[in-house]
């Protein structure tokens, strides 16, 4: 930030300031702000502190930057400190706990220097022989890998140490009960809540399990551990959790269409459903807002969960859609067809949490930019809250709006077409962070993780220091994942992560993200229905 810049930005503040206590700023000065911030500090530290506290951490920071009295105090204000550093690492605070404000503080440090570390560790197993009755899912680092056994199944949950940490059971086994017909849906491990259906044989009953992943039994916050509905494929598809939510797609039977339903496992009662088209995806934007692509291919649609006049069965309309660039189709949320990759609720107790105005939700389309090509349409929480504040403000009971008035500035558009990324692979996002796997050009059979970053601060402190010993490198050129008419582009930078190489004829399927590292599981060149052999490899500073 240029000199010039900032104390212009400090005036502002500083003005904005003196106008919430009624004060006039008063005439100009050829020194912008100096009459401003004499009044400023005139004020005791004590209250100094609580006026500090109304401004937004860029206005914190600017304050730091260009005023040296003030730059003082918030060096040795311990909130104001916190204020910052959660903004830089795309956090917010924490629901209360015993955690003092100066060990959050530390905590988050510690935290911001494991996520920009570019030394990693590395844990790998390989599995040379598996078969169908093999079933794997992914969360936050940790690996749940499912053997079939006579009257069950054998579960192997492995968390490596560094993940383990944060979470609250490490590696270990585990037997379970289940019959020739369940599947693995899903996991959280935040809530050490494993999810496992099971079809009805000769009906179209599914029964959901929800069973604690360290015991093997029923799940305490569970009124009931099991939920049944119906679905002519013999399972839910999709399967999400949500804190208190469990939602997914079925089948509806002798029908062509699918239902959404999302249930309060808590209650073990179903909050929300509704019948679309089959090519349907959807994610949870947060407890209040569902996002869902169906029909009509070049549009994403949000729905509200928590409309008090609502009843299950009701028919109803979204009350916001956002268009996509003229041309897409084959709109989706960006998932792994077979629910494998999940991502867990933040912990009770976490001293602080991912940023929802900065989270990441992805979207991919194919679109004719002057080649067919296959799109990936990254979006800030910030973004749809914008939208869908600008919906409730709005008279109509559906507000649509225009890519060209939303999309440009509102996501990063990225072109997954080019020669560098690896096709079939699916990635999951964590916080502002999205991950990519691009081939190693140099070396056969070997891959870089590439981090897209949407947090501004990031971006605005890879522009100022590009490279820190021991961090992240920038990535000096991301143009090759950019069209050349199409444009999506809001403040982001671009990691080089770290390199890995797969045993020989295995391709990477899938790169969970979390906020210590990464998990890439590779498996056998296609088919991979052969389940000839498959491994993972976790990275972890």
């Amino acid at each position: 930030m240029s000199n010039n810049h900032g104390t212009r930005r400090f005036s502002q503040v500083v003005n904005g300031l003196l106008e919430r206590f009624g004060s006039p700023p008063g005439q100009a000065t050829h020194f912008p702000g100096a009459r401003q911030t004499s009044a400023l500090l005139a004020l005791p530290d004590d209250i100094l502190l609580l006026v500090l506290a109304l401004i937004d951490p860029d206005g914190l920071l600017i304050c730091k930057q260009v005023c040296v009295s003030l730059s003082r105090l918030v060096q040795h204000d311990v909130r104001s400190q916190y204020r910052i550093e959660l903004a830089v690492t795309g956090m917010v605070d924490g629901p209360p706990s015993d955690v003092t404000l100066t060990e959050r503080l530390e905590q988050l440090r510690e935290h911001r220097a494991r996520s920009h570390s570019g030394q990693f560790s590395r844990d790998e197993s390989i599995w040379s022989e598996v078969d169908a009755r093999v079933q794997v899912l992914t969360s936050d680092g940790t690996i749940l890998y499912a053997m079939r056994r006579p009257g069950g199944y054998k579960l192997d949950v492995r968390t490596p140490s560094r993940v383990q940490a944060a979470t609250s059971v490490g590696s270990y086994c585990l037997s379970i009960e289940a019959g020739q017909n369940s599947h693995f849906e899903a996991m959280d491990m935040a809530q050490n809540l494993l999810v496992i259906s099971e079809a009805t044989n000769d009906t179209w009953e599914v029964t959901v399990r929800l069973l604690d992943i360290t015991s093997g039994e029923g799940h305490a916050d569970a009124a009931e551990p099991i939920i049944r509905t119906m679905s002519e494929q013999g399972r839910p598809l999709l399967v999400q959790i949500h804190q208190q939510y469990v939602a997914w797609l079925v089948l509806v039977p002798a029908s062509q269409k699918r239902n959404v339903e999302i249930w309060d496992w808590h209650t073990n009662r179903l909050v929300w459903c509704r019948t679309f088209r089959p090519q349907v995806s959807f994610t949870f934007l947060d407890t209040s807002h569902i996002l869902v692509t169906s029909g009509r291919q070049e549009v994403m649609e949000v729905f509200y969960l928590d409309d008090p006049a609502y009843l299950v069965g009701d028919i109803i309309d979204p009350f916001l859609s956002l268009e996509l660039p003229l041309g897409a189709f084959r709109c989706s949320v960006h998932h792994d067809e077979r629910s494998r990759i999940h991502s867990s609720s933040p912990p009770p107790d976490a001293p602080f949490i991912p940023n929802p105005m900065l989270s990441v939700f992805a979207v991919r389309f194919a679109i004719y930019a002057t080649d067919l090509s296959n799109a990936l349409l990254l979006v800030p929480g910030s973004t749809f809250r914008e939208q869908i504040q600008a919906a409730r403000d709005s008279d109509e009971s559906h507000h649509r709006v225009f890519w060209h008035e939303w999309g440009p500035k509102g996501g990063l558009l990225l072109n997954l077409s080019g020669p560098e990324v690896i096709p079939r692979a699916v990635f999951s996002p964590c916080g502002s962070r999205f991950p990519m796997l691009i081939r190693d050009k140099w070396r056969a059979g070997s891959a870089q993780i590439v981090i897209f970053d949407l947090n501004p601060w990031a971006a605005r402190a890879a522009q100022s220091n590009p490279k820190s010993s021991g961090s992240l490198t920038v990535m000096k050129d991301a143009s090759s994942f950019r069209f050349r008419t199409l444009r999506a582009s809001i403040p982001h930078v671009a990691y080089q992560g770290p390199r890995l190489s797969f045993p020989k004829e295995h391709k990477p399927t899938y790169v969970n993200m979390n906020h210590d590292g990464f998990t890439v599981l590779h498996e056998w060149k296609p088919p991979y229905q052969e389940r000839l052999g498959f491994g993972y490899q976790t990275f972890f500073v």
